[in-house]
């Protein structure tokens, strides 16, 4: 019972997550970003893209220690 709540909370945090970042890159897709601030903001989507093949695993249901 326990382990099953655990699975469910990890399930719904990387479908968040992944909505997230979908949601992140049609917002970035249609508002121009100022030179000052392009680094920063390549250096966070880059971030949160790298954490998509984790969460990929964990939507799909296998581990990523596997």
């Amino acid at each position: 019972m326990q382990n099953e709540k655990r699975e469910m909370r990890h399930y719904a945090g990387a479908a968040g997550i992944f909505t997230l970042i979908i949601l992140l890159l049609i917002f970035l897709s249609y508002v121009e970003i100022p030179p000052v601030n392009k680094d920063l903001f390549v250096a966070i989507v880059g971030t949160l893209v790298s954490s998509l093949g984790i969460v990929v695993y964990v939507i799909i249901g296998q581990q990523p220690d596997e």
